[in-house]
C-alpha cells in the first residue's frame, strides 16, 4: 500500500499538482460498493473541491463495469480528470482512442475478477469435498493443527455450555456478558464477544459438525469432531425458532427475571415481558400484543402476583420433587430418547424415499408429472419430519429435576444454574384474563384465580386485600384514627414479628381507645 501511494505522489509531483488528500482502502476489493469502501467514498466526497483523481490502476476505482461507468459519470459531472498511473495515465472517454483504451482496461479488470472468483470457487469446492470449511479461519472451540481442526478441551466445554444454557432459556446478552467476564475472546480477532458475533458463531453449526451456513451446503458434515450432538443442535434450532416466532429479543431479561420465557399469554402464547425492574409495582405484559395489537387482546398482570403464585406452588411441591426426582427424570429421559430416535428414523425414511425418487427420475422410470407430484408430497412430509425431530430434540434437552437447585433459588435468589433447574420442573405459566395456570413438566396443571393472588392483610383471620405495609385498608384506617402513626407503626411491627389475630388487633385498638378516653 505504501508503494502505491509513493508512485501516485511521484506522478502528481511530476505533473506539478498540489496534493490535497490521500485515501486508502487497504485489503478491500475493488468489486465492493462505494459505501463499503470508506477510502473511496471519502475521496469522491473530496472531489467537490479538487480537479484530479489519481489511482495506481484503473481497478482501484472499481472492478465492476456498471459501477465504474457510474463513478466516471460522477467525475465528469464535477469536471474532474481521472489518472491511472500504471494504466496509461489520463482516462479520457471523449476521444476514440481514449474510449477504446478505457474499454480494454475495463474488460481486463472484469476478466481478472472473474478468474479470481472461479479460482476461489474451485478452492472452496476442494475444501468442502475434504470436509473442511471454505476458509481456514480460527474457530472457537478448536485449534488448527496441520490444516485440520482439533478440539480445544477448555474452549470445547465452554461451547457445550453455551448451547446448553441457551436451550434452557438464557439469551445471547447474558451469555455474552458471561463469556467476556470469564476472559474468553473471539477466535482469530481476540476481541470481546458481542451479541452479533456470538449469534453468528452458534448459528453456523460448526460445533455440531457442519461446515457451511449456505443453504446449498447446509447439510454437509465436516472432517472435524463435533462438540455437540445432533440432538443438542436440533434443540438449539427449535429454541431459536420459538424465540423468533415470539419476536423475543436478546434483551438480557433472562438474567434479570427468573421467570423470563416461561410466562405466556393465554390468548396467543407469546412470552410476557416486564415493564420495569426498578419499580415495585412492575407489570408483566404480552409481547404479542405489543408487536401487533390486532393479533392479540393482550394480558397484563403484576409481576409479584405471578412470582408469588409460582413460588407458593414450588414451595408446596419440593418434598414431592425430592421423592420423585430420580424416578421421574429417568423415565422422562428414556421416553424423550425413544421419541427422538423414532423421529429421526421417520425423517431418514422420508429422505431415503426422496433419494430413490431422484434415481427413478434419472433412469427415466417415472413420468415428469408423477415425479413432480411425488416430490411435492415427500418435501412436505420431510418438512414435518424435521419439525418433529426438533421438537423431540428439545424435549431431550430439558434439564433433569434438581430440587436442591430449585430450593436454593427460592431461598437465596435465582442464578442461571437455578433458573435452568427450574425448567426441569416448570414447563410454562399461562396468564389469562381471570386465571393463572401453572403447567409442571410432569403432572396436572394447577389453576389459580387471579383474584386470589392479590396479597392479603397480615392479620390472621382478616382476609381483606393488602393496602399498605402488610395491612388492609380497614386496619390501616382504624389504627391511624385511634392512635395515629405511632399505633399504626406498632401494629405493622407486631404483624411482621409474630402471629397477630383479628382478636389481638381489636384488643390493641380497644386499649388505645381507653387510654385516649382517660386522658
Amino acid at each position: 500500500m505504501s508503494d502505491q501511494l509513493d508512485r501516485c505522489r511521484a506522478y502528481a509531483v511530476d505533473h506539478g499538482w498540489e496534493i490535497v488528500g490521500e485515501f486508502t482502502d487497504d485489503g478491500r476489493s475493488g468489486l465492493l460498493d462505494r459505501h463499503k469502501r470508506p477510502g473511496l467514498d471519502a475521496a469522491l466526497t473530496a472531489m467537490e473541491s479538487a480537479d484530479v483523481l489519481v489511482t495506481l490502476w484503473t481497478s482501484r476505482l472499481s472492478r465492476e463495469e456498471r459501477q465504474r461507468a457510474e463513478l466516471l459519470d460522477f467525475l465528469d459531472a464535477l469536471r474532474v480528470d481521472w489518472h491511472a498511473v500504471a494504466d496509461g495515465g489520463r482516462v479520457d472517454r471523449s476521444t476514440y482512442t481514449g474510449y477504446i483504451t478505457y474499454g480494454i482496461n475495463t474488460l481486463l479488470d472484469v476478466a481478472h475478477s472473474k478468474r479470481v472468483r472461479e479460482n476461489w470457487h474451485r478452492v472452496h469446492e476442494r475444501r468442502l469435498a475434504a470436509g473442511l470449511p471454505k476458509t481456514s479461519s480460527p474457530r472457537f472451540g478448536y485449534r488448527v493443527v496441520d490444516g485440520t481442526y482439533v478440539v480445544d478441551t477448555a474452549e470445547g466445554e465452554v461451547v457445550r455450555d453455551l448451547y446448553r444454557r441457551y436451550t434452557r432459556g438464557e439469551g445471547f446478552t447474558p451469555l455474552v456478558t458471561w463469556l467476556n467476564e470469564s476472559g474468553w475472546h473471539v477466535a482469530g480477532s481476540g476481541g470481546p464477544w458481542t451479541v452479533r458475533t456470538l449469534s453468528r458463531f452458534m448459528e453456523s453449526g460448526f460445533a455440531a459438525g457442519f461446515i457451511s451456513r449456505e443453504d446449498e451446503f447446509r447439510h454437509l458434515r465436516g472432517a472435524h469432531d463435533p462438540l455437540i450432538s445432533e440432538a443438542d443442535w436440533m434443540a438449539y434450532r427449535a429454541e431459536r425458532g420459538d424465540r423468533s416466532r415470539m419476536a423475543r429479543k436478546s434483551s438480557g431479561a433472562s438474567a434479570r427475571w427468573w421467570l423470563a420465557g416461561l410466562v405466556k399469554c393465554a390468548h396467543c402464547g407469546s412470552s410476557l415481558y416486564v415493564d420495569s425492574f426498578t419499580r415495585d409495582a412492575s407489570s408483566a405484559l404480552c409481547t404479542g400484543h405489543r408487536g401487533n395489537p390486532a393479533s392479540c387482546p393482550g394480558v397484563t398482570i403484576l409481576r409479584r402476583y405471578v412470582e408469588d403464585a409460582v413460588g407458593m406452588w414450588l414451595g408446596g411441591h419440593l418434598d414431592q420433587l425430592d421423592a420423585l426426582a430420580g424416578l421421574e427424570s429417568g423415565q422422562t429421559a428414556n421416553a424423550a430418547a425413544m421419541a427422538y430416535q423414532a423421529a429421526v428414523a421417520a425423517r431418514d425414511k422420508i429422505a431415503d424415499g426422496l433419494a430413490n425418487l431422484e434415481v427413478s427420475k434419472a433412469l427415466g422410470d417415472m413420468a415428469p408429472v408423477v415425479y413432480q407430484r411425488a416430490r411435492k408430497t415427500l418435501d412436505a412430509k420431510l418438512a414435518d419430519a424435521d419439525s418433529a425431530v426438533k421438537v423431540a430434540a428439545a424435549a431431550m434437552a430439558q434439564p433433569d429435576t434438581d430440587p436442591d437447585a430449585v430450593r436454593r433459588g427460592l431461598e437465596t435468589g435465582w442464578t442461571p444454574d437455578e433458573t435452568a433447574a427450574l425448567r426441569g420442573v416448570l414447563a410454562r405459566v399461562e396468564v389469562g384474563p381471570d386465571t393463572v395456570t401453572i403447567f409442571p413438566v410432569t403432572g396436572d396443571p394447577v389453576v389459580r384465580e387471579r383474584a386470589s393472588l392479590a396479597p392479603r392483610c397480615n392479620v390472621t383471620g382478616c382476609g381483606r386485600v393488602h393496602y399498605t405495609r402488610g395491612l388492609c385498608k380497614s386496619h390501616t384506617m382504624l389504627a391511624r384514627n385511634r392512635g395515629g402513626e405511632e399505633l399504626f407503626a406498632a401494629l405493622v411491627r407486631r404483624a411482621e414479628e409474630t402471629v397477630l389475630t383479628v382478636e389481638d388487633v381489636d384488643a390493641l385498638l380497644a386499649q388505645s381507645n381507653r387510654v385516649s378516653v382517660e386522658t
